[in-house]
């Protein structure tokens, strides 16, 4: 949990460098990402809730998963899924491509289905931001 929120915050959404000619931005961690259709509004922080729509795929453009209305806590997913997530609007449509070591990495996941060493690509559509998750009363 430790080195998950050291690398969340190591790849804040304001370690950005400039998009590309073709308008894809390049974090600090090797994150790709580029708006296909810029959303409106605050972006989420690790602790929202975000409702999307999702298609992950392989470099081979095979499709590995895929949701509409998935709904999802930003921290509770892989950090470079987390990363992306925190430099989307509401309402925008997003191209990311996740590298390896913020993905799966050298181990690959789903019995085979991703690959050791896969990088992730998405199209990741942002339904809604939720409030943050408070933390449990105790």
């Amino acid at each position: 949990m430790i080195l998950l929120a050291f690398l969340l915050a190591a790849t804040s959404p304001s370690a950005v460098r400039p998009a590309s000619p073709r308008g894809i931005e390049v974090t600090a961690s090797g994150l790709r990402i580029r708006a296909v259709k810029p959303g409106t509004g605050p972006a989420p922080g690790p602790d929202d809730a975000v409702q999307i729509d999702y298609v992950g795929r392989l470099a081979n453009g095979k499709v590995f998963d895929h949701a509409k209305g998935a709904g999802m806590i930003v921290s509770g997913t892989v950090p470079g899924f987390a990363e992306a997530l925190q430099h989307m609007r509401k309402g925008g449509t997003y191209r990311v491509w996740i590298p390896p070591q913020l993905a799966y990495g050298a181990e690959g996941a789903g019995g085979g289905i991703i690959p050791p060493g896969a990088t992730l690509d998405f199209t990741i559509t942002v339904r809604d931001v939720g409030h943050p998750v408070a933390a449990p009363v105790q």
